[in-house]
């Protein structure tokens, strides 16, 4: 062998040495045969995808900053298991997840409707951790910069297990995920179980999306009527988009559109809220195909008016709520059997099936000014075709287009006012027709 010889193998050698000894220095790996590359203190990648280490908060968001230094969007899987969210002992952490990037646990089996069987990745907290309804944590909190991403932010096949569940007696207050400014979210085939502050809550003027096929519910709850403090649970889906900078669209702009501020709730179970859904702050949702069981029955859904003075705060735009289930309202004050209260905006109701046990308050149609208001007052809401399957009895059940509390005007109650809106039984509302169902973001894999 001649030296050039050598000395060229000998280069090679130190280059390979000092490359390996570099990659050692930023990223202590260990390689392992499936292609895919195992960190020790994060979790398996590949790609723009990473699996945490486990369910734990800390390390799935090891995961979510690891994906984002690397590539701003991807995908972060959390294996199968149960994992405790936060230690017993250890400080409260949200895991903050910015648009882009999605989160998904493992795999699951679903029935032929889309539902989840049984869950594989099961988030438990596992002690009272301190809140309440003003300053209640969340488990997850999703960030946009109300820009559309490349791909749509989700979150998926995951189960929030509150401590409640293990405790009954527990006063604790959390929601599970908060969304602000994302364009194109969606959470589906989740479940939100004690997550006693609401499931999902979304902010921002530019905050739209859909949830679909979750399970949203208390097993252990109670509402005061009277004071929302003293209740142990909010809402299970709540909706805002801000203070100041509100658009008020006309009614037909929203009416069966996918606007800015428009959550679509599909396919999803609840039970035992203050509300199910509140909205207010300009929000507008589209509640079908959904089944409210064993509610509290304190207005299961619910629009918020403008209620205050304070400057730049709307009420709610509106809602579309149809082909649902309404069964078996649980609380027994009879002022608490009442499906759904209206204080501003717009909508409409129609084919909603109700049973029996919703016998007394109906659907409550109001204005909730507290303040003079040219906007956000209702103005149109139309309403028809209650689905059930036996002819409407007056004596034992209502039909939406029956018991109708209306009072439009907050205090005076006249029914003659000039703002009285629409309660039309008939397809007349002109260029209406619902959104695409399922909503185009749900067909995704």
């Amino acid at each position: 062998m001649r030296k050039g010889d050598v000395r060229v193998k000998l280069t090679s050698v130190k280059i390979a040495i000092t490359a390996i000894l570099l990659l050692i220095l930023i990223l202590p790996v260990a390689l392992s045969l499936s292609g895919g590359v195992t960190i020790t203190n994060v979790g398996t990648i590949s790609a723009t995808q990473i699996t945490a280490r486990s369910g734990s908060a800390a390390d799935i968001q090891d995961a979510v900053d690891w994906i984002v230094a690397r590539y701003n969007i991807g995908n972060v899987y959390v294996p199968a298991g149960t994992f405790n969210f936060v230690d017993v002992g250890m400080a409260w952490q949200t895991v903050d997840i910015p648009a882009g990037v999605s989160v998904f646990g493992a795999p699951t089996q679903k029935d032929s409707n889309g539902q989840v069987l049984e869950w594989e990745t099961i988030l438990v907290m596992p002690n009272d951790v301190p809140g309440d309804p003003d300053t209640y944590p969340s488990w997850f909190r999703i960030t946009g910069t109300r820009n559309p991403t490349a791909v749509p932010t989700r979150f998926s096949d995951i189960k929030l297990q509150g401590y409640r569940t293990l405790h009954p007696s527990s006063t604790t207050i959390q929601s599970g995920i908060s969304i602000d400014n994302v364009v194109d979210f969606r959470v589906d085939h989740c479940c939100f179980e004690h997550t006693t502050g609401g499931g999902v809550g979304t902010w921002g003027l530019k905050t739209r999306g859909v949830i679909d096929h979750c399970r949203i519910y208390n097993i252990y709850a109670y509402d005061n009527l009277d004071n929302y403090m003293q209740s142990s649970v909010g809402y299970g889906v709540e909706l805002h988009m801000g203070y100041s900078g509100v658009p008020w669209l006309s009614t037909m702009s929203v009416l069966g559109q996918y606007t800015d501020g428009t959550v679509f709730i599909e396919n999803c179970y609840f039970s035992k809220w203050r509300h199910c859904v509140s909205s207010g702050h300009g929000s507008f949702y589209v509640f079908r195909y959904n089944v409210i069981d064993r509610d509290l029955g304190h207005f299961s859904l619910d629009i918020h008016g403008l209620r205050d003075s304070q400057s730049g705060r709307r009420g709610g735009r509106g809602a579309e709520i149809y082909e649902n289930t309404f069964q078996n309202v649980s609380q027994s004050s009879a002022d608490n059997q009442a499906l759904f209260q209206d204080g501003g905006g717009c909508g409409v109701w129609f084919n909603n099936y109700i049973d029996n046990s919703y016998s007394r308050g109906g659907i409550a149609l109001y204005l909730e000014d507290a303040v003079a208001s040219t906007t956000c007052h209702l103005a149109d809401f139309y309403l028809w075709s209650a689905k059930g399957t036996t002819p409407y009895d007056p004596t034992t059940e209502f039909s939406a287009d029956r018991h109708v509390d209306a009072n439009w005007t907050r205090l005076a109650y006249n029914a003659a006012d000039s703002r009285y809106p629409n309660a039309d039984p008939s397809w007349s509302i002109a260029g209406y027709k619902p959104y695409a169902y399922p909503h185009p973001l749900t067909l995704a894999p």
